[in-house]
Order: structure tokens, then sequence, then C-alpha cells
């Protein structure tokens, strides 16, 4: 009489079971792998994001020596920006009609422009044409900007990051540059080297 091996799996089985089993061990692997992926993208971006709102470190070596800008008004009529043709130094905002952290930083822009008087001369820079008439319209920016930056330009004065100010004397020397908005620190610090009184941005 043969015997039977009631409950023992076949070696069939016993091979799709292992199967299976290495199966799950992968996609669990491959979505774990997947996740980490897409954290270390979230945390680069948030890096990012943070740096643009708060940092207040010098984007220009204060002292250092810089040329005119030649570039465009809005209307795309060439100009030059010239430092010494004024007795007082020059403020450049560098923006993008884009920018989320610049239009939260708009009320800071228009008390920085209110305030300008005979204390300084204020420009803004941006790095785009696109949408800049209708921006500049709708938010009521009244004081000159330009576009269409060249490339020498952009790599001089280290351009990028929106928004930055950047303070120049009628000696074409950088007095002083922020990147970020007009947080605290930054806040604080332009208040005092402009003596200029600023609402502040981006409390929460």
């Amino acid at each position: 009489m043969e015997s039977t091996n009631i409950g023992q799996p076949s070696p069939a089985s016993a091979v799709s079971s292992s199967k299976a089993a290495s199966f799950v061990d992968k996609s669990a692997i491959l979505i774990l792998f997947a996740a980490s992926i897409a954290l270390n993208f979230f945390l680069i971006a948030r890096v990012h994001t943070l740096s643009q709102k708060t940092s207040s470190h010098p984007l220009l070596t204060v002292g250092a020596e810089m040329p005119s800008i030649e570039a465009q008004t809005v209307t795309g009529v060439p100009g030059t920006i010239d430092y010494a043709a004024t007795s007082v130094p020059t403020v450049l905002y560098v923006f993008t009609p884009q920018c989320g952290w610049c239009k939260r930083n708009l009320p800071d822009l228009h008390a920085l422009a209110d305030q300008a008087g005979n204390k300084y001369r204020l420009i803004g820079l941006s790095l785009t044409d696109r949408d800049l008439k209708q921006y500049i319209d709708s938010q009521h920016l009244d004081f000159p900007v330009y576009t269409h930056l060249s490339s020498a330009t952009m790599s001089t004065y280290q351009l990028g990051g929106t928004p930055a100010t950047i303070v120049i004397s009628p000696q074409g020397k950088i007095l002083n540059s922020w990147v970020g908005v007009y947080g605290d620190d930054i806040k604080g610090k332009i208040e005092s080297s402009l003596q200029v009184s600023l609402p502040g941005c981006c409390k929460s």
C-alpha cells in the first residue's frame, strides 16, 4: 500500500510559494526605494525654498567694484545703469513676475520706493520679460525697471535667486547685498543701511 504524506506541500507548491515570497520582498524594496527618492526630492525642494526665504548672507563682496549695467526697459528701449550718474547710492531690486516670494515681499518693496527720497535711487531688475509689463502695471511699480540682462551681467552680479537687493555707491562699489524676502534679519539690516522703516515679510 502506498503511503500518502497528508499535510505536506508538494515540491511544486513549495517552489511557487518561494517565488511569491521573493516577489513580495522585491516589491517592498522597490516601494521603499521609490519613497526614499521622493523624500529626498521633497527635502531638497524644501531647503531651496527656505534658503530663498531666509538667507541673509551677502550676495556680493562689500567694496567690490561693479561695472555699469546695459539692459532694456520694459518697452525694449536700451538703457545703461550708470552709478556715477547720481550722487546717492543705487538700490537694485532683483525679481521676476513669477516669483512667489517676490509677491509676498511687495509691501516692503513699496515702502522702499516710498521712502527713497534723496537717500537712494531705486531700480528694478527683472530676470525675465515674461508678463513684466502687466506685473509692473498691476503692482503699481513706479520706479525704473530693466530687463534683458546680458549673461556677463548675470555672472558678474551673481544673479539668480529672487528677490535680491544690492546697494551700490556712486563710485560703483558694493555697499551691501542680500538675497531673500525682508524677514526679521534682512529687514533690520536694510532698515539700518538705508535708514528706512519696513513692514517686514512672512512672519507666519
